[in-house]
């Protein structure tokens, strides 16, 4: 048989325990009465408070195991990267000659402006670690 995970952790369990010790020895030290339902409230809400922390903790241990799992099988996580169109050197040639608006640039490539700097930089970074004589953008 499997041998079961406690409901909550040891250290846990040490604190109510404590805390139900020092409501004890408060309630014989003391000349005023502590009511029980003081000691039962705390209990309870410190009780509630670990379950609380342990089910997000078991829920995190969980969530990052699928996640781990996810991209070992090759899992792509966020926003599918938007296309970069076939003739993107040749609207960049022709807005970098003055052929054409920035404007038009981005309509006829369907970019918006930050995807279409973003591509225009990494096609100068691709071309800049190309071979001598080979033009990426052409």
């Amino acid at each position: 048989m499997a041998e079961q995970k406690p409901v909550i952790p040891r250290e846990d369990y040490l604190r109510l325990l404590s805390l139900a010790e020092d409501f004890y020895r408060q309630s014989r030290q003391s000349d005023k009465n502590i009511p029980p339902e003081d000691l039962v409230s705390a209990l309870v809400g410190q009780t509630a408070d670990i379950l609380a922390k342990t089910s997000r903790q078991d829920r995190r241990a969980r969530q990052a195991e699928g996640i781990a799992q996810a991209k070992r099988a090759g899992v792509r996580f966020g926003r599918p990267m938007a296309p970069t169109p076939q003739d993107f050197p040749a609207l960049v040639q022709r807005w970098q000659a003055g052929e054409i608006t920035f404007r038009q640039a981005l309509s006829a490539s369907g970019l918006s402006e930050s995807t279409f700097y973003r591509r225009l930089r990494q096609s100068r970074q691709a071309q800049a670690k190309a071979p001598q004589g080979q033009n990426l953008l052409t």
